[in-house]
């Protein structure tokens, strides 16, 4: 039989892996896969646990959401495994899963890949820490990662509205140099990302013409800050039309951006916490990742 290995964070979402891990490991062992069962207990678990799998692994299978995500990519990186990788979404936005066309169903997800096939995707790297989607600064993106558990269990993707809501009025802009390939630009930031996903942060879309998720290229997304209520109801009505090309939002595509700041700015990694630099060069891994879908 073939090895596999699930590495699942139950405390996701709404839980739902907990109800299904049974009938996961039933459709596994079906297709031929001997599996063992790695149960994350604490932050960064899913990391540790994923620097320690056996190369000669046939499949690694994650459920969770895009931090368990996050965290399992960053391990089979820093590890040097060229393992295949399964994704059973199981938490409260799964940009990466909808990006990628992955059903939110565990079920029906492994069910997906294991009739689908393997592709190789890019992923973005900064320093030593890696991201599969996305990573992104300022507005809604500290929200990320201090709302709290149960609240997203009961409420969902609005428990991070919710909490990016009260605290909107601290929010400050982020006075940055952005050079890329083709530009430099210079300017106050209200929200950054750089991001190889159809969905950035749960409201973005990006059309999906647009972006491929292993043509060798980034999509950066600026949004300038506004300066008052008119301009915000712009910037809302822009996000609300797609429209990211105007005096507001700005859309690059580049292999590569350098970020300058004056002071440290936190950023969020597939909604992992990643303290910033002063300067932070992001660079594009083509086909960084082997993904079953």
């Amino acid at each position: 039989m073939k090895k596999g290995v699930v590495i699942a964070n139950i405390r996701a979402g709404r839980q739902k892996i907990k109800h299904q891990l049974a009938e996961v490991l039933n459709l596994l062992n079906q297709a031929g896969y001997r599996c063992e069962v790695w149960i994350t207990q604490y932050p960064h678990h899913a990391l540790e646990l994923a620097e320690q799998l056996d190369p000669m692994t046939d499949l690694v299978v994650v459920s969770g959401g895009d931090g368990t995500l996050n965290e399992v990519i960053n391990g089979l990186m820093r590890g040097n495994l060229s393992i295949p990788l399964g994704y059973l979404p199981s938490g409260t936005t799964n940009d990466f899963a909808t990006s990628m066309g992955i059903g939110k169903d565990c079920v029906k997800a492994l069910t997906q890949l294991l009739n689908g096939s393997e592709v190789q995707i890019d992923i973005g790297r900064m320093a030593e820490h890696y991201f599969s989607y996305v990573a992104s600064f300022g507005a809604f993106t500290e929200s990320v990662y201090h709302t709290d558990q149960s609240l997203k269990n009961v409420l969902g993707y609005a428990a991070y509205l919710l909490e990016g809501a009260k605290s909107i009025v601290d929010i400050r802009p982020v006075k940055m140099k952005v050079i890329t390939e083709a530009l430099t630009l210079e300017e106050e930031y209200l929200f950054g990302a750089v991001a190889n996903s159809t969905s950035i942060a749960g409201f973005l879309k990006l059309d999906q013409r647009l972006v491929r998720m292993n043509d060798g290229l980034f999509e950066v997304l600026l949004i300038r800050c506004p300066k008052d209520l008119a301009e915000i109801a712009k910037v809302a009505n822009y996000i609300n039309q797609r429209n990211y090309n105007n005096e507001f939002i700005r859309l690059i595509q580049t292999s590569w951006v350098k970020i300058e700041c004056r002071k440290k700015v936190d950023w969020n990694f597939d909604g992992e916490r990643v303290p910033g630099q002063r300067t932070m060069m992001f660079e594009v891994v083509p086909d960084g990742l082997r993904l079953r879908k």
